[in-house]
């Protein structure tokens, strides 16, 4: 039992801070990027990055599923300010947009 837990330690000590499909825990410039959490549908989270930057911005998942206390909020008002940077540089329909694209490339399952 003591091995068993000393692996699990081990493993827990390996992967800390190391997390799949863009999330870290290293500084990261946000310049034009949205901040997602939660565990993401990889399909889907490759067809939205992809159409992101097409479009000239970034996804980047920042927490889990389970935010921090007081994560979602500081992700709510970064993605706040992102948003209204995008709507100045690609237009006042620039989310409706990407979301159109983001439809039609998951019903064709590109």
């Amino acid at each position: 039992m003591k091995t068993i837990i000393q692996i699990i330690v081990a493993l827990l000590l390996f992967f800390y801070g190391k997390t799949s499909y863009g999330q870290t825990n290293e500084p990261y410039d946000d310049s034009l990027t949205l901040y997602n959490f939660g565990l993401p549908v990889v399909h889907q989270y490759h067809i939205k990055d992809s159409i992101a930057n097409s479009m000239g911005f970034n996804f980047k998942f920042v927490a889990g599923c389970t935010p921090m206390p007081g994560q979602m909020e500081e992700i709510q008002q970064h993605n706040k300010e992102i948003r209204k940077r995008l709507k100045r540089l690609l237009g006042p329909n620039w989310e409706e947009e990407f979301n159109a694209k983001c439809d039609e490339a998951m019903k064709e399952g590109v």
